[in-house]
């Protein structure tokens, strides 16, 4: 009854794993095969990704323990099993899941075993992994804004100049197609706009000074900030906010940090093949007459004639972390397919071994008490030991003869073997 019902709840997890699986692709959708269950603020991530663990885990701990059950009985030799072992001279383990007894049972026993074993595997590794959460990294603006902007004093949005004027800047290394359009005069406005409606909202713009700027954007992944504002005398009224670059996050080191423009001005704080990494560490010195790399006002192209723009302080957006909540999909199929293999070595066990395994050392006793072994009859308690040294006559029998009882300390490790601590703890 005991491997019917394991059979039962592996069969029923299958079914839930598949028919949650197929739900959740045809739902949510997959983009390379990643599918994206919420995307939001981290709060609600935090709790629909703990919910939904706890719910994996209480999947793979039924699945897990019918498996290590079933494993059990398998392993469990039957009495024809331990009379044809004790003839060949072997003892065999009872009540333990043994993998020894392996060599002396029935080989569909012994696949069957290697397959619930080989199964579980992936679901140690895979399960809990097929959900997870992100935490979005973002791109940010750079630009420089004039003092009176930066307070909300005076915007003249008719006075941004066109967009040749607001260049995005590229390598010359690149060709000109790689070259970026200019920047919208119509978000320039938008930001002055913002400025003069929220400059005095601590909750949207955050004021620091040049030390904090470097320290909070020198970061390969911003969660909380996006755009940055420098506050510089080089721009006036007439001329009062200039777009400088867009920081993107990037996954690698391949050309550089996101925050390498704050080095632009400083060649002996970059480091690399290149020059292509700016060092936070060479830079901070240098905080109170910081400068950043700006197109100059006059240059009506993609100018690459650069001037330094003097931060006086800088401005920074202050957003909400965004969280992803997401599956993978090949996982999940991983999963399907290792929980499919138990599914059906725990069916073919129940209509296939009708036998009657010793699991217990109480099944045993009951078995020999009512069928003694007529190798081993009139043994005593034959110790492990006894058959490891052969103690055979030549007429491959027992020697059979009283054992002196010998008070001897135990202690609980001795109840395993050395080769058994080494390898479970190893594993």
């Amino acid at each position: 009854m005991g491997v019917i019902g394991c059979a039962v709840a592996t069969s029923a997890v299958l079914l839930i794993n598949l028919v949650v699986t197929i739900w959740a692709a045809a739902h949510y959708g997959i983009e390379d095969g990643i599918g994206t269950i919420q995307n939001g603020g981290c709060d609600t991530t935090k709790t629909l990704s703990l919910w939904s663990h706890f719910a994996i885990n209480v999947l793979s701990t039924a699945m897990l323990s019918a498996s290590n059950y079933c494993m059990q009985c398998l392993s469990a030799p039957t009495r024809q099993d331990i009379d044809r072992a004790h003839a060949q001279h072997i003892w065999l383990d009872i009540g333990v899941r043994s993998v020894r007894n392996l060599l002396h049972i029935s080989r569909t026993k012994t696949l069957l075993w290697i397959l619930l074993a080989l199964s579980s595997i992936p679901l140690h590794l895979f399960y809990n992994s097929a959900i997870f959460s992100t935490l979005s990294a973002r791109e940010y603006d750079i630009l420089t804004i004039s003092p009176n902007l930066a307070v909300g004093k005076f915007f003249n949005a008719t006075a941004v100049p066109r967009d040749a004027l607001n260049p995005r800047p590229y390598d010359h290394s690149y060709s000109d197609e790689w070259a970026f359009p200019p920047y919208p005069r119509s978000r320039l406005i938008e930001y002055g706009l913002s400025l003069m409606r929220d400059f005095n909202n601590t909750s949207v713009w955050q004021r620091m000074d040049n030390r904090d700027c470097i320290q909070k954007y020198g970061r390969q992944f911003i969660s909380t900030r996006s755009d940055f504002l420098a506050v510089s005398h080089a721009l006036n009224d007439s001329f009062s906010i200039k777009f400088i670059d867009t920081a993107y996050p990037k996954t690698d080191n391949g050309g550089g940090p996101s925050y390498n423009w704050m080095c632009d001005l400083y060649p002996d704080a970059q480091h690399g093949t290149n020059n292509e990494q700016c060092r936070l560490d060479l830079l901070l010195p240098k905080a109170t007459k910081w400068a950043i790399r700006s197109n100059r006002l006059n240059e009506p192209s993609y100018g690459m004639a650069w001037q330094p723009d003097l931060v006086d302080y800088c401005l920074s957006r202050q957003v909400k972390e965004e969280c992803r909540l997401q599956f993978s999909l090949a996982l999940l199929i991983v999963v399907i397919m290792s929980n499919f293999v138990k599914a059906a070595c725990m069916i073919v066990i129940v209509y296939r071994h009708d036998d009657t395994p010793l699991i217990t050392l109480g099944d045993a006793i009951a078995s020999f008490l009512d069928d003694p072994d007529s190798t081993t009859q009139g043994n005593y308690v034959a110790l492990g030991d006894s058959f490891k040294q052969c103690k055979w006559t030549q007429h491959r029998r027992w020697t059979r003869q009283p054992r002196p009882w010998a008070t001897k300390k135990a202690y609980w490790f001795s109840s395993s073997s050395w080769k058994r601590w080494i390898s479970y703890n190893t594993l």
